[in-house]
């Protein structure tokens, strides 16, 4: 009971959090039959924060909820990879027991490549605090910026934490720490699954993300294969679609829509048709083909209705975009020129040069990002139209 107390009360701040810092919209409901698995695409790392804290909310005290997450949340040292600020107090910081006790359940998304930290993590849980040069290549030691008899524990020290989260493959591994790792890992990584599917048989509503990474371009990423097993296991499978809009007001935009996975429907296809439509992917599509020529906003109101006219009925529109388009269009107009993404002379607006945005520290372009979350959403529920 206190745990779920607990759950409740973390769950309740992340919510006020969120919603201080972005605008939220969640439309259906969250699953509540007993094995279901909710899965959601993982365009951004407040994916784990708006869905995990909705669905302890819709059921405080008596649901059962797990979270399935990144490995790298239950190593040290991961959160200064989001916290980079507070690096002098949390590089050494393991937060697996607190995770674990909030219902997170771990499992390896980088099988091969992944963090000189993370590598050093498991090889000083098996074999203690050996040297970089006995445990890796001379690369490693030149990229953390060490001599080679550093004892890997000095990984963890804030000068390093930051340079130890570079990613390498297994062989920058010496023998035999490259041999007893793959061992383990798929050790490891079957005794995770079967730790999921325990949960699932148990009654428990698991979410995880299924791509096992972030998207860089807007499109979802390749399911995992272990994500088959883990459907078969399950009683039922709900989605959670998620769109991201950074140019519809100042503030992050997150729309969050529950629906339940139509039967014998694709799963990565059903979660591109059910993701929200929002006036940033609108304009992004529009202002694609005219990179450099100014507009009013008459014409960029006037494109958004003609591309709102021509999706397919089963199209989800976020809501106020359905009621007064006008009104979102030249809100978003002015959110995106205070922001930089567009300059505005003489009642004319046209695009900028900035092609980024410190909120999507993982994409390198922002309006192909939009773009392409709306032309994926868009082809898939024109192929599912046209389907007798």
């Amino acid at each position: 009971m206190l745990v779920s107390v607990v759950r409740v009360a973390v769950a309740v701040l992340l919510q006020v959090w969120l919603t201080a810092a972005c605008y939220v919209r969640t439309f259906g409901r969250t699953p509540k039959r007993p094995g279901t698995l909710l899965i959601s695409n993982h365009a951004h790392d407040l994916d784990g924060i708006a869905v995990p804290s909705r669905l302890v909310l819709e059921a405080p005290l008596f649901g059962r909820h797990r979270f399935v997450a990144s490995r790298r949340l239950f190593e040290p040292g991961f959160l200064t990879t989001r916290f980079p600020s507070l690096t002098p107090w949390i590089s050494r910081l393991d937060m697996s027991s607190f995770f674990r006790a909030m219902g997170a359940l771990p499992l390896e998304n980088e099988p091969l490549y992944r963090p000189i930290a993370s590598y050093a993590h498991e090889i000083r849980l098996h074999f203690g605090n050996r040297t970089v040069g006995e445990v890796f290549s001379e690369n490693v030691a030149e990229a953390l910026s060490v001599s080679s008899d550093t004892a890997i524990d000095e990984i963890w020290s804030p000068p390093k934490i930051r340079k130890a989260q570079t990613p390498i493959g297994p062989t920058a591994l010496r023998e035999p720490f490259r041999s007893e790792l793959r061992r383990a890992l798929r050790r490891d990584v079957e005794a995770q699954l079967a730790a999921i599917v325990q949960e699932l048989k148990s009654g428990c509503i698991v979410y995880l993300t299924p791509e096992g990474r972030l998207t860089r371009d807007g499109r979802l990423c390749r399911f995992r294969e272990a994500f088959e097993r883990l459907v078969r296991e399950a009683s039922a499978c709900h989605l959670a679609a998620i769109a991201y809009d950074p140019f519809a007001r100042r503030r992050l935009s997150v729309y969050v829509r529950f629906v339940p996975l139509p039967p014998d429907a694709d799963p990565a296809v059903a979660l591109r048709c059910a993701r929200p439509v929002t006036v940033g992917q609108l304009l992004a599509d529009w202002l694609a083909d005219r990179p450099s020529s100014p507009f009013t906003g008459e014409e960029a109101a006037r494109a958004v209705l003609e591309r709102l006219s021509a999706l397919p009925k089963s199209a989800f529109i976020v809501p106020e975009l359905c009621r007064n388009p006008n009104r979102v269009v030249l809100r978003a107009l002015a959110a995106m020129t205070a922001r930089g993404f567009l300059v505005r002379r003489s009642g004319m607006f046209a695009r900028s040069e900035i092609r980024t945005d410190r909120r999507f520290p993982h994409v390198t372009d922002i309006w192909a990002y939009q773009r392409n979350a709306f032309r994926e959403t868009l082809d898939a529920l024109t192929a599912l139209s046209a389907t007798p």
